[in-house]
């Protein structure tokens, strides 16, 4: 059965909230880049955990940023935990 119009509402509304907050800590935070746009590309493989300026700075496992980092299995926070060996 295909999902329903008050399903699409939830899936767009949970979409604008994600894109408001990213615009928010982007702008409003003065973070040095959208955040959530960054985890994004480490999630996808595009990016590396070291190529994000916020990792290892601004984004330890102890203060994540992002979903990369927050869980022990996450790319940034293996590449963090690892880096030195």
């Amino acid at each position: 059965r295909p999902a329903g119009f008050r399903t699409h509402i939830l899936v767009c509304l949970g979409a604008a909230v994600a894109a408001v907050t990213g615009h928010f800590l982007y702008l409003g935070l003065g973070m040095p880049a959208d955040i959530t746009r960054l985890s994004g590309q480490v999630i996808t493989g595009r990016m590396g955990p070291g190529d994000c300026p916020l990792f290892g700075k601004r984004c330890t496992p102890e203060d994540p940023v992002g979903p990369c980092m927050v869980s022990s299995e996450g790319a940034c926070a293996a590449a963090y935990k690892y880096q030195e060996i």
